[in-house]
């Protein structure tokens, strides 16, 4: 690496050096592998519970996603009942009316069966159970955690948000278009990769990048750490080899299986570290043009890098890397961006990705969302400043460049 790399490099030591405590949060007990959804009554019974309410997607009640679950809660003499008005972006509206089911019903156990918003509505019921109001009386600026007093148990669908191991829930302020979060704890994940056989092509390839950008935000936040760097090195490694395998055969159980373990992996690095601008990046297009999380945090993903390459240089070579990127120690900082960059549109192509442009989007009502973005707080945790103008530069090269 050049001199001036090398200066950026003595400076980035000398931060870590000061930085002489850290918090590690517990990671949340899991139990992994095929066919674990059938421990799910088991595991339901040992908490004490007697009346679960399952917490899902109206898909989940079509594909047989729920059947191996519901028959576990069933043989152990669990009674359930489903709540299946989980959707997109978990909306306050929809954590509300569950919650006033939730108490009618006096269940006393929450099992989010899905993707990321499932697993966050039934979390985010369970605070309602436990104390009143609407859930919007809990999202507050910076987060706060909020005691439950009933099991949380759950189960991902999709190999993306990691949420069965994240112990808070991102909740949709709908009166102000705004995605804030709630902590709380989480008691039991369940890890099947069987549950993600019936994912399809485009929701695989979004979930997988969703994982990706937990995990190369975790590595380069200002609030990363050593042990979030290594599980998330590790989930990329595995993001790299098979999401695109998954996406081009998602029969393939091995596929599904990494592709599971890297969700999960990132959703622990993230727990610990958290994530940056990338996802404000992510949030504003949801709130411009309402398009799935997963796709507009790859669409954000290699501009970012190249943006914070200069303030964290051996961190993005890092993920440059684990992406199968060569670098031969000369690169500049700029440099070692763009190869990252470009390691990223290469998964993101592999994986079957569209841009901007053909998902139908022009360039000017790409470049209005920098705004939304540039109004996030979390990009506070980004290694690299950030100004509307700057912002402003990144939506434009993410339409043109990939």
């Amino acid at each position: 690496m050049k001199q001036s790399d090398n200066r950026m490099d003595n400076s980035e030591s000398k931060r870590n050096e000061d930085k002489v405590m850290k918090d590690y949060n517990p990671v949340i007990a899991t139990v992994f592998g095929r066919g674990a959804v059938s421990v799910l009554g088991e595991k339901t019974a040992k908490f004490g519970c007697k009346k679960a309410m399952v917490v899902c997607g109206k898909s989940s009640t079509k594909n047989g996603t729920l059947d191996k679950a519901l028959e576990s809660l069933k043989a152990a003499g669990i009674e359930y009942i489903i709540y299946a008005e989980a959707t997109p972006d978990a909306p306050d509206t929809s954590v509300d009316a569950g919650g006033d089911i939730a108490k009618a019903e006096g269940v006393d156990c929450l099992i989010g069966i899905g993707g990321g918003s499932a697993m966050d509505t039934a979390k985010a019921i369970a605070v309602l159970l436990a104390n009143p109001g609407s859930i919007d009386d809990y999202l507050t600026d910076p987060p706060t955690f909020v005691g439950v007093n009933v099991p949380i148990i759950l189960i991902p669908t999709t190999s993306g948000t990691g949420a069965e191991c994240t112990a808070h829930g991102v909740i949709m302020d709908t009166a102000n278009n705004r995605k804030p979060a709630v902590f709380m704890p989480i008691n039991l994940a369940i890890v099947d990769p069987e549950l993600t056989l019936s994912v399809p092509p485009r929701t695989t390839a979004t979930t997988g990048m969703d994982a990706f950008t937990h995990a190369s935000e975790a590595i380069t936040t200002n609030n990363r750490d050593d042990r979030s760097e290594v599980i998330a090195l590790a989930a990329i490694r595995n993001i790299a080899q098979y999401l695109p395998k998954a996406v081009e055969d998602g029969s393939v159980i091995e596929y599904r299986e990494k592709m599971s373990q890297a969700a999960n992996w990132a959703g622990i690095a993230l727990e610990d570290a958290g994530v940056h601008f990338g996802h404000s990046i992510a949030d504003a297009f949801s709130a411009q043009f309402g398009t799935a999380h997963g796709l507009n945090c790859a669409w954000g993903s290699p501009e970012l890098m190249k943006l914070i390459a200069p303030a964290v240089p051996e961190k993005v070579r890092l993920i440059g890397e684990a992406l199968g990127a060569f670098f031969t120690g000369e690169e500049t900082s700029e440099e070692i961006g763009e190869k990252t960059a470009d390691a990223i549109r290469k998964l993101m192509k592999a994986s079957r990705i569209p841009s901007i442009s053909e998902m139908g989007f022009s360039r000017e009502k790409t470049v209005e969302a920098a705004a939304i973005a540039y109004e996030s707080g979390l990009r506070f945790a980004c290694p690299a400043e950030i100004t509307p103008e700057i912002t402003e530069q990144m939506f434009a090269a993410m339409y043109d460049n990939y």
